[in-house]
């Protein structure tokens, strides 16, 4: 049976009909109930309407398809941001933890060479130490 004034003098079907006999269909709810809405029309539209039916389903699932799409860029995009932003302030708190530790050396340093007994190897030792110690947290990842 068809819907009166469904069909156009050219024989294609109105697109705004065919939306609103399946507009319960429309949305977020599942592919099948969309092609049970769209066959639904079709049989009641009658079959010189096929073409504008599937066409109105194509419409559909493709803005469908195009706004899942969509989000999930978005989302990718916004884990990509938080990432480069979780990097730039580790690598920033790490060169901190670097000078920290290389100022403290110096200043631990300089009393430990002032004290240190003159002439023995304990001094050298101390100075590869510290060397040893800043360049193992520099280079450690």
């Amino acid at each position: 049976m068809r819907a009166e004034g469904s069909l156009r003098i050219d024989g294609t079907a109105d697109r705004s009909k065919l939306s609103v006999m399946s507009a319960e269909s429309h949305g977020s709810s599942p592919a099948s109930d969309d092609v049970a809405a769209s066959i639904a029309a079709r049989r009641s539209l009658g079959p010189d309407s096929e073409d504008a039916v599937i066409a109105a389903f194509l419409d559909r699932t493709g803005e469908s398809i195009d706004r899942r799409v969509e989000e999930r860029v978005a989302a990718e995009l916004q884990g990509r941001e938080t990432k480069a932003a979780a990097n730039w302030y580790g690598k920033q708190r790490r060169d901190s933890q670097a000078l920290a530790l290389a100022i403290v050396s110096l200043v631990l340093a300089v009393p430990i060479t002032i004290l240190a007994p003159v002439g023995s190897g304990t001094l050298i030792v101390i100075w590869l130490a510290i060397v040893a110690l800043n360049l193992g947290f520099r280079f450690s990842g």
